[in-house]
Order: structure tokens, then sequence, then C-alpha cells
């Protein structure tokens, strides 16, 4: 008698592709669209601002403004400050906005590093209750 394994695709593997607690898949494709989409207002938001404050109008809270980046869009946030000059020196704002980059920076690397190194993915999903 001849056993035969079969791996589950990669991204079942490392927890990408399952169904989440409330119901919902969570795949890299809805993962990738979910980014694009807060990236897209996040961006927008900080164009709005600019132009509000170049206005002398109401303004987009920075609360308002953190919460898009730490939901994914810290790319964008980073690319607005840049190319829009807007928020560069202000603080607080700066270094928590510095500070959910580097978080979304780590939880990058940490993903490229489960995906590069399958031999590290085991005890790191076995420490992580899965």
């Amino acid at each position: 008698m001849q056993i035969i394994v079969v791996e589950p695709p990669l991204a079942e593997r490392i927890g990408i592709g399952a169904w989440d607690h409330a119901g919902a898949l969570v795949s890299l494709s809805n993962v990738a669209l979910w980014l694009a989409v807060v990236n897209f207002a996040c961006f927008l938001a900080f164009t709005l601002d600019k132009e509000a404050a170049r206005r002398g109008a109401w303004r987009i809270r920075e609360r308002t403004l953190l919460w898009l980046a730490l939901l994914g869009g810290s790319p964008a946030a980073l690319v607005a400050q840049r190319v829009l000059r807007h928020k560069t020196r202000k603080e607080p704002f700066r270094s928590q906005l510095l500070g959910i980059v580097v978080i979304h920076a780590c939880v990058a690397a940490a993903f490229v590093v489960l995906v590069a190194f399958p031999a590290l993915r085991e005890p790191v999903l076995r420490a992580a209750g899965r």
C-alpha cells in the first residue's frame, strides 16, 4: 500500500486562505485589494487635508490620517507626506507615523521570512497556537 502525501498550498500552510472567525475568506487577493483601497483612501485624505490647510478650511483630524495609515495605508501616507510636503515637521504626528511604518515593516519582514524559510514556519505557527 502506497501513501501519498499532498501538501496544502503555501497560502493555507501559513494561515492565509482559511476561513477566519467572522466567516470571511482571508486570501492574498483580498488582502491586496484591501491594501490598494486603504492606500488610495489614505493618499486622498492627505491630499484633501493639504488643500483644506491651503484654503484655511476644516481639516481632517490627525487621528483619522493615522488610523488610515495603521489600517494598511502607511506606504501611501509616507508618499503623500513627501510628495505633498504635508505634515513633515508636525510632532508627534511624524513620530507616530514612523512608528506605524516600523510596525508594518516588521510584519512584512516576518511574513517574508515565513515564506522564504519553510523550516521556520512550523515552530512559529506552533508557538502562535495554530
